[in-house]
């Protein structure tokens, strides 16, 4: 009898991330917009040190996570006004890709 094959996909997830992190409902960030600020790895999330209406400049913390007991500061990479901030408590597992903030360019003034 002779062999066929036919083509298939296989789709292979595993995580040694808690079920809460894995499964987040957490708004995703988009990495091709510059005023997303992502989370870029599995990790919990320690503090959050930005607030809606915040002016900050690129470089400056928005947010700190845990990642094997090492604290990581994710930074802005850009200047400007903090427009929203994610809701997570202190201390829950936040998914790869969450989004942290949103920075939008502070309009220019006139004076």
């Amino acid at each position: 009898m002779p062999s066929t094959s036919a083509p298939y996909t296989l789709n292979l997830n595993n995580t040694s991330a808690s079920a809460s992190a894995a499964t987040s409902h957490h708004r995703k960030g988009n990495s091709l917009d510059a005023n997303h600020v992502i989370i870029p790895f599995l990790e919990k999330l320690v503090e959050v040190l930005v607030d809606e209406g915040d002016v900050i400049r690129k470089g400056d913390i928005v947010c700190v996570i845990q990642q094997m007991k090492m604290e990581i500061d994710v930074r802005a990479v850009r200047s400007g006004k903090v427009t929203w901030v994610m809701e997570v408590k202190d201390g829950e597992d936040v998914a790869e890709g969450t989004l942290a903030a949103v920075i939008e360019n502070e309009p220019k003034v006139r004076l």
